[in-house]
């Protein structure tokens, strides 16, 4: 389970009472200034799925953004907060469309690809087809035996 911190603890309950002019601003906001730390909330928002699927396709969209190579270890940890659940997709979705590397993880999203929902499944198979270029061939080799 990931960490909210205090600083961001209402974070995600203020992005969903927002109307959406205040919704877009703070997205704006969250975009030009925000920090790792928020991640977690962002997440929690993702995960409501009470909240409006376009919200939570912009947090996505937000978190597919990122560039802060030290956000890669808090959107893996929230990767094992949303097993089970269909935000575990949208999630995912915005990994492999960020230009972060997460070759390091990729047994994660193979245990994903076996585990999961068919949705969750496809978005980690993605993430793998995009990180195969850059492993030598003795990691492509152990990643293929963990597959098998």
């Amino acid at each position: 389970m990931i960490e909210i911190s205090n600083k961001y603890s209402n974070l995600a309950a203020e992005l969903k009472d927002s109307d959406d002019t205040e919704f877009e601003n703070e997205i704006n906001s969250i975009r030009e200034k925000g920090d790792v730390e928020m991640i977690p909330a962002l997440v929690e928002f993702i995960k409501d799925e009470a909240i409006d699927t376009l919200r939570r396709h912009k947090i996505a969209e937000l978190l597919g953004d990122i560039t802060t190579i030290s956000a890669r270890e808090i959107l893996i940890e929230s990767i094992d907060s949303l097993r089970g659940k269909p935000a575990l997709a949208i999630v995912i979705s915005s990994l492999w469309q960020s230009r972060l590397d997460f070759t390091p993880w990729l047994n994660i999203f193979v245990e994903i690809m076996f585990d999961e929902e068919l949705y969750s499944a496809i978005e980690a198979i993605t993430l793998i087809e995009n990180s195969v270029e850059k492993l030598d061939d003795n990691q492509k080799s152990e990643l293929r035996n963990s597959i098998r």
